[in-house]
């Protein structure tokens, strides 16, 4: 799989002659299955990316900045075993502190039978991804059958809201498993809120009303364009 995690305004992936997939939108991240285009053994395709400068999401994002065109954020490249059956997975953590989790797997034939989820406290300390272990705030394990999404929910143990006061996150850590061996795990941060509008049209985040300032920020650098460093942020 290759994932560009920004270029635009549009653009078109190919590996050596062949075409893999085309996407717009310059500011989110899209994805691309390689597998089809190799062969067993060592492979020297050329990977290339043509960036088009104008295209309709253009009028979208027609905004107050500079139009800069081509690939302004990484590219990764990224392989794993076939014993790796999760495709992706979405969690909800409401502010109640109920955790939902689904998980949605290859739509081929799986290696595990079990799927179970962690649910962290830990505490960030850098922007590297450091952590410091913290409690066990929710698990859930789960058989795994023929269906292709399996929901995992319940609820955690007295967790910490999320606002932008108070910006607590959570790891939550999805595994899958083979008689107990585990096959393959993957992470993400969450946090606990719940985001709702009452009847009279009022914004609320966790039951509190809240006020929205609004910033208007663009990727650009005076050197750089728009891959700005991370020092520069």
């Amino acid at each position: 799989t290759v994932l560009f995690h920004g270029a635009g305004s549009a653009y078109y992936a190919f590996l050596g002659s062949d075409f893999v997939g085309y996407s717009q939108d310059s500011c989110l991240p899209a994805e691309f299955d390689l597998t089809p285009h190799l062969s067993p053994g060592k492979n020297t395709y050329a990977l290339t990316c043509v960036c088009v400068r104008w295209s309709d999401g253009s009028y979208l994002e027609d905004q107050d900045h500079w139009w800069l065109s081509g690939v302004h954020r990484s590219v990764e490249v990224l392989t794993k075993p076939s014993s790796h059956d999760v495709r992706d997975l979405r969690a909800q953590c409401d502010a109640d502190g109920h955790v939902a989790v689904e998980v949605e797997f290859a739509a081929k034939g799986k290696a595990c039978d079990a799927v179970s989820v962690d649910l962290y406290e830990d505490v960030q300390t850098d922007l590297d991804g450091t952590f410091e272990e913290g409690r066990k705030v929710f698990a859930a394990t789960a058989a795994v059958g023929e269906e292709k999404v399996t929901l995992l929910s319940g609820y955690a143990k007295d967790p910490k809201p999320w606002t932008a006061e108070t910006p607590n996150l959570y790891t939550l850590v999805v595994s899958t498993t083979k008689g107990g061996r585990v096959l393959q795990s993957e992470s993400c941060r969450v946090g606990f809120k719940t985001v709702e509008i009452t009847e009279g049209g009022v914004l609320t985040v966790n039951g509190e009303a809240v006020t929205v300032a609004g910033v208007n920020r663009h990727d650009h650098h005076a050197d750089h364009g728009k891959a700005v460093p991370l020092s520069t942020m």
